[in-house]
């Protein structure tokens, strides 16, 4: 009987701590939500200079005024990020009343034509924005659809990602009509037949090699079995 008692005893004590706990944490919540010392003040925007930070607030939808509890930090994130030069954000709150945004830019690797002239694409297959007059010269992606999960485009970037510093310096086109049919069109009038981007690592040092040879097209989809046709 004793027994019982004290575990009654015991769950009604459990059940009060916990109503008392939930009290604190509603009361708390309630304070944050409504009272002017934590309401949005300032939205502090860290990245790269070629982003402007006036666009990252406008787009962030964050009001200034409203509760720093109250915002959705997760969709924030989403509509920073739907910026075309924005590659990634991240919505934080700094207590009492500062949300940051940390964005980072998306970086070109080669050029896409489009309707309205060439575009920047960045490693990811996103064509994302018109390459500006003057800007540094990249090979061109040359794909039947060049966009973000499309085949063709992830093994074209696959290969160029693979090349040396030396072969990029000499590359033009990175032609990709499928995903194990790369070629590339150098500078100086050469191709070069890649195939797929397996082995691409094998592939780029035969091909420094092959290079030294005279010829027009260059085979080294089979990076054992090299061939070259002049």
């Amino acid at each position: 009987m004793r027994g019982r008692y004290l575990r009654r005893r015991l769950a009604a004590l459990g059940g009060a701590v916990v109503v008392l706990v939930l009290g604190v944490v509603l009361g708390g919540r309630a304070l944050l939500m409504h009272s002017d010392r934590f309401q949005v003040t300032d939205i502090e925007v860290f990245g790269p200079a070629g982003i402007d930070p006036a666009l990252v607030r406008e787009v962030s939808g964050i009001k200034p005024g409203v509760p720093l509890l109250a915002v959705d930090l997760a969709d924030v994130q989403r509509r920073v990020a739907s910026i075309p030069e924005v590659a990634s954000a991240l919505a934080t709150r700094s207590w009492p009343g500062t949300v940051r945004l940390t964005v980072a830019e998306r970086t070109p690797v080669a050029l896409a034509e489009s309707p309205t002239g060439p575009r920047w694409v960045d490693g990811t297959g996103m064509a994302y924005q018109a390459a500006p007059a003057g800007a540094a010269p990249l090979p061109r992606l040359d794909a039947t659809t060049v966009a973000p999960g499309d085949p063709a485009t992830t093994a074209g970037l696959a290969v160029l990602a693979a090349l040396t510093p030396q072969l990029r310096e000499k590359l033009q086109v990175v032609e990709a009509s499928g995903p194990a049919a790369v070629t590339l069109r150098l500078a100086d009038g050469k191709q070069v037949r890649w195939g797929s981007p397996a082995r691409s690592d094998r592939k780029a040092a035969v091909l420094g090699v092959l290079l030294t040879q005279r010829g027009s097209v260059y085979d080294v989809s089979a990076p054992d079995l090299p061939t070259i046709r002049r």
